[in-house]
């Protein structure tokens, strides 16, 4: 996703340190040492920062935080992918809550759609249908989430994950409907359903936060393009010219949408859409 908003938004430049030539004349331009640590500059068209300069950047959430933040500077929209990838990547405090409903299938697709949910994951707690949802309370807090899941009928019961949650629930929804639980959930069952039904953005590298929007949008009938990078929608205009061996290799792979996965699914599916030779 960085290297994604790096080439669609901005014009990236890597210059090291210790290098004669151009290398040292940009350093002594912009009074950067020749140090090791990582410096990351935004600069706009008068070569002036857009935002302070920060050094020691080895965390990918922040990188993609000080991108959005620049991008809001230079009075440019910030695309939907990048904010999900702030959402889910920056280093912030995100909030658990769990809604029991008639079918967690169609609770994902409504859930996952409000704003301030990060991402979903469904399962059974209880012998009932339930939706994880991960969220972001700066945007969403937990009772305008419960308010909205009531609405959506998604509160069949509202599993608490804390004293305090309990409290709140409460306050929305009948007593009897709320159930203080620290029990995991067995998410054992297909995620995503909506979106496991369209193949060409099913087997997409999506991150959870990804899959979780482009899931509730084919659900709703909409287009999920908004939440797709410049490069994801390269590879889906690439399946449609897909060969048979190279279709083939590709349904024998599992999308992985965890951190780590993805990029190593990423790398699976570069492989099996390689040009034949």
């Amino acid at each position: 996703m960085i290297v994604a908003a790096a080439s669609a938004e901005f014009v990236p430049v890597a210059v090291y340190n210790n290098v004669k030539g151009k290398d040292a004349d940009v350093l002594k331009a912009f009074a950067e040492p020749t140090w090791n640590n990582p410096v990351m500059r935004f600069l706009g068209a008068d070569e002036k920062d857009l935002i302070p300069r920060k050094d020691e950047v080895f965390h990918g959430g922040v990188v993609l935080a000080r991108m959005a933040e620049s991008l809001e500077k230079a009075k440019r929209p910030v695309p939907a992918y990048l904010k999900l990838g702030v959402a889910e990547f920056a280093p912030k405090k995100t909030e658990i809550a769990v809604f029991a409903m008639y079918c967690y299938w169609e609770g994902e697709a409504k859930l996952g759609a409000l704003d301030g949910v990060v991402f979903t994951r469904i399962g059974e707690l209880n012998k009932a249908e339930v939706v994880e949802v991960t969220f972001d309370p700066a945007v969403i807090d937990y009772k305008k989430l419960v308010e909205k899941a009531k609405e959506l009928d998604c509160t069949h019961t509202v599993f608490a994950r804390t004293d305090t949650q309990a409290k709140t629930a409460k306050e929305v929804v009948a007593e009897k409907k709320v159930v203080r639980s620290d029990k995991e959930i067995d998410a054992t069952t297909q995620q995503q359903y909506h979106l496991a039904q369209h193949l060409r953005y099913h087997y997409l590298p999506l991150t959870m936060a990804q899959a979780t929007k482009v899931n509730a949008a084919l659900a709703n009938g909409k287009s999920p393009d908004e939440f797709l990078s410049p490069l994801q929608l390269a590879i889906y205009t690439r399946f449609t010219k897909t060969t048979d061996a190279e279709a083939q290799r590709i349904a024998k792979l599992t999308p992985d949408r965890s951190p780590v996965g993805v990029i190593d699914y990423w790398k699976k599916l570069d492989a099996a859409l390689a040009e034949q030779k």
